[in-house]
């Protein structure tokens, strides 16, 4: 896999390494000239089939700086060249790789179809008996790839960025040979038990919202520790973006890494 063009500010604020991690690059991003206090793993959105993109790299760089964190960050193959079935058997490996190389552990970050992704990835861990990470931190995290939740129709007339139609084939792509209902793919039908805390960050303007929803309900019924931080008419992945509630829950999330 090629490698990424981060941007300038980026590279000029970060310290930033580049290795090869089962195949895939992966990018280390830490503050320049500060002691590094604690790691985690970054998985970035764009429906499975959309490369990082600039805003992203603003956000884990902040995120980094706030923290005193390094952050790793997986370039995966997208769909349909990249399907679930070995996105997340990679994604598992890289994730137990790093994690053991860092005593104190990792914690496990993921927005849009890379929350999802994480979500999955842990449920994975779990089922293989690898460690967890210290916390899941999920932002706007895309959990049902069938969008079948009634209320995401009535939300999508206020959805700036996404739409279902494009979210829908998108989501067959990543599926590849799996179904749809298979938890590598719609993770929010997979088992909750065991797995580590959950951060969660929804907007309800987000077409995606109801499955965060669902999520932190059912999460809460089967005693898993979940925070939820919810934006009112925020839109997709709000923690990422120029706002007064994004650089709020930016700020947040920099928290829960220093913790």
């Amino acid at each position: 896999m090629r490698p990424i063009v981060l941007p300038k500010r980026v590279c000029r604020r970060m310290d930033v390494a580049v290795e090869a991690r089962c195949g895939w690059v992966c990018y280390r991003l830490s503050p320049r000239g500060a002691a590094v206090t604690s790691h985690a793993l970054y998985l970035h959105g764009g429906g499975y089939v959309a490369e990082i993109a600039p805003i992203q790299w603003h956000a884990v760089a902040e995120i980094a700086q706030a923290a005193n964190a390094e952050i790793t960050v997986p370039i995966y193959p997208l769909a349909p060249i990249g399907t679930a079935e070995s996105v997340i058997a990679t994604a598992v490996a890289i994730t137990a790789q790093v994690s053991s190389e860092r005593p104190s552990g990792i914690q496990l970050l993921g927005d849009s179809a890379g929350g999802g992704m994480a979500l999955a990835v842990a449920q994975q861990l779990y089922s293989q008996s690898l460690p967890q990470p210290r916390r899941l931190i999920l932002i706007a995290p895309w959990l049902d790839i069938t969008l079948v939740d009634p209320a995401v129709a009535r939300i999508a007339r206020t959805d700036a960025m996404l739409d279902v139609p494009g979210l829908i084939e998108a989501g067959r792509m990543y599926a590849g040979e799996l179904a749809a209902e298979d938890p590598r793919v719609s993770p929010i039908r997979g088992e909750l038990a065991g797995l580590p805390p959950i951060s969660l960050f929804s907007g309800t303007a987000d077409l995606v919202h109801p499955d965060s929803r669902a999520l932190v309900e059912r999460a809460a019924a089967e005693g898993i520790d979940i925070d939820y931080h919810e934006c009112e008419r925020g839109q997709h992945c709000y923690p990422l973006l120029p706002t007064r509630e994004g650089r709020q829950a930016r700020r947040v999330i920099a928290a829960l890494l220093r913790a």
